[in-house]
């Protein structure tokens, strides 16, 4: 994507799917784009399919586009999981509009690719399924394919629904940690307008240095969530030997033991708990991000506190809601 024709080029495909939030005929909702992140590739959004049995959910997927687009048709994936017979187990789909090269041309618009793939969700093609079995399923037994498909639907989206009453339950009087977008579990529209794959909580802790400060994190859902361990992740820049300057927080206990728990046994309440504990109890840290905010800390902490309540002060201002 170099030069700024290519890059206006990608600007205006942009402003183009997010004109799809609000169209009839494809509902399409960015969640991140090169807009945010001018060295990324990747373009995020979720889809809002209108088929009796996918129209229960929203499902995120993932368009790269490469080094040489629009002169090459960009790669998609599907991130959250689906049942159906033109997506693989590793979120890949067979859309003729890009997987076939002689189809895209360096004119068609990402628009269309969304519509292909929304098409494709609602409209199986089965003489070009990846998954055989589940093509054979939708052509011979149509009521258990729904079923299993509502059934793994249903599994993550269910799962994380309670994570999020819990969250709510636990941090309900002192409100350390709320959901940014408040979750309705009865109806469908908590799936549709909230992204469930990579859920982002306010963070307001209640001890100096961060005190008054309020904090975005990302806790980045795998497709096979809760099995696989989350990713955290800091929006809002936070002075903090835990979190590296990306943002990027993996040195948590409960991170790095997910593997060894038993499925169901931890929740996201339970790394927002480890979250506010080792953000606020440093001397039970061993493993830092930034060592060298840990030795501050330990050898001069009236200066890192002044450091850290400046930061808080300057670039995590509570919003207005």
């Amino acid at each position: 994507m170099a030069g700024s024709v290519t890059n206006r080029r990608v600007l205006s495909e942009i402003t183009k799917l997010q004109a799809l939030a609000s169209s009839s005929e494809c509902k399409f909702l960015l969640d991140k784009s090169p807009i945010d992140d001018p060295s990324s590739n990747i373009i995020l959004g979720r889809i809002l399919p209108k088929s009796n049995i996918y129209n229960q959910a929203a499902f995120q997927i993932e368009i790269k586009l490469p080094t040489d687009y629009p002169f090459k048709p960009p790669e998609l994936r599907f991130v959250t999981p689906i049942y159906h017979p033109n997506v693989d187990e590793n979120g890949k789909t067979c859309v003729e509009l890009i997987n076939i090269s002689e189809n895209f041309k360096p004119t068609t618009p990402l628009t269309d690719v969304v519509k292909a793939v929304a098409n494709l969700i609602d409209s199986p093609n089965i003489e070009h399924a990846l998954n055989l079995d589940i093509a054979a399923e939708y052509a011979q037994n149509k009521s258990t394919f729904e079923r299993k498909a509502l059934e793994m639907m249903a599994s993550k989206h269910i799962r994380l629904l309670k994570d999020l009453a819990h969250i709510d339950e636990t941090f309900k009087s002192d409100r350390l940690f709320f959901i940014k977008k408040k979750l309705d579990a009865s109806t469908c529209d908590a799936i549709h307008e909230t992204d469930l794959t990579h859920p982002i909580f306010i963070y307001t802790p209640q001890q100096s240095p961060y005190l008054g400060g309020e904090f975005e994190i990302e806790i980045s859902l795998p497709l096979d969530y809760p099995s696989t361990t989350p990713r955290v992740k800091f929006r809002t820049p936070i002075y903090s030997p835990i979190v590296d300057e990306s943002g990027t927080l993996s040195c948590l206990p409960i991170l790095q033991r997910w593997q060894s728990y038993p499925t169901n046994s931890v929740q996201l309440r339970d790394i927002l708990v480890e979250i506010d504990y080792y953000i606020t109890h440093l001397e039970d840290v061993d493993e830092p991000h930034r060592p060298g905010l840990l030795i501050e800390w330990n050898d001069d902490p009236a200066g890192f506190v002044k450091t850290a309540e400046q930061q808080t002060k300057e670039l995590a201002k509570p919003q207005k809601r």
